[in-house]
């Protein structure tokens, strides 16, 4: 019975050792993977410039439309790998924007913060193009500023929108004279050209207005700044925002981009018209902060 016991006992010694070396060794796999995963990433530091075009229509104010061209400059961090990437970005513009019956000027004041997270659809995923799909969270803060109206010379909105995002990304190769995927620099491609397109779509608003500028009628006599919140739906308030970037690879893994940009968002729900849209183009500076080559 004695030599039984110690036969069971190492028995057993012998298979929590081997079990314990199987986890081990998957536990060293998986760190493994995880620092393949990282260094397949392409990790960039953007400096951007805008400029475009502003459109602005605030009933709270003028039935008439305004509009003047937009400048403005960002920054963001973007970070990309085949499975998945995401982004956060900021930009703020300045445009004096009038009316063909009103020499005075209204200067709009705005500012942007966009982040964005999409995985890689591989349904959807060809030779040719990678689709991605995800959510983003897009905010904004305008300010429009004209003394000639008096009560309503300093009038702002805030919006935020939280919503579904999709993007196609294909690009050329010029060595190989052929479409394929955006491979972020990879040896040998010095000559590679990207292109992207990406469209947002919200499903939830939180909207910020000051209260003399949502009453059902025209603005008030008063001259409050009480904000006024509301949160909506698509509908009450409707709002698309879509890019297309072309983005030039340099042999230095750093890169060059121009994008057409466009964000028109239109809230009525039960007070005054409002309608925004922001579009033009953004020439970016892209410098990679890992500079190890993909694949």
């Amino acid at each position: 019975m004695k030599l039984l016991g110690l036969t069971i006992t190492f028995l057993v010694t012998v298979s929590l050792h081997a079990q314990s070396d199987t986890i081990l060794k998957q536990s060293q796999v998986t760190q493994k993977n995880k620092k393949i995963s990282r260094t397949q990433k392409a990790k960039y530091l953007n400096f951007e410039l805008f400029v475009g075009q502003t459109n602005a229509q605030d009933y709270a104010v003028s039935p008439l439309q305004f509009k003047g061209s937009n400048f403005g400059a960002g920054l963001c961090y973007y970070n990309r790998g085949e499975d998945s990437e995401w982004s956060v970005n900021t930009l703020a513009t300045n445009s004096f924007m009038k009316n063909e019956y009103s020499g005075s000027k209204t200067q709009f004041v705005s500012g942007t913060i966009n982040a964005y997270y999409l995985r890689n659809s591989k349904k959807l995923t060809g030779k040719k193009i990678r689709t991605y799909l995800g959510g983003y969270l897009l905010g904004n803060g305008n300010v429009r500023i004209n003394p000639s109206y008096f009560n309503t010379s300093y009038i702002y909105d805030i919006i935020s929108s939280i919503g579904i995002s999709g993007k196609i990304n294909s690009g050329f190769d010029f060595k190989t004279k052929a479409f394929t995927w955006n491979n972020q620099g990879t040896e040998g491609r010095e000559k590679y050209i990207s292109l992207d397109y990406q469209l947002s779509i919200p499903l939830l608003h939180i909207y910020n207005r000051p209260g003399y500028a949502t009453i059902d009628n025209f603005a008030s006599t008063e001259n409050t700044n009480a904000r006024e919140t509301k949160i909506n739906t698509w509908g009450k308030t409707a709002r698309l925002t879509s890019k297309v970037d072309l983005t030039l690879f340099l042999k230095n893994n750093n890169a060059l981009r121009i994008s057409y940009y466009w964000d028109a968002y239109s809230a009525s729900p039960n007070y005054n018209k409002l309608a925004v849209s922001n579009t033009g183009f953004l020439m970016t500076l892209m410098f990679r902060l890992n500079k190890k080559i993909l694949e």
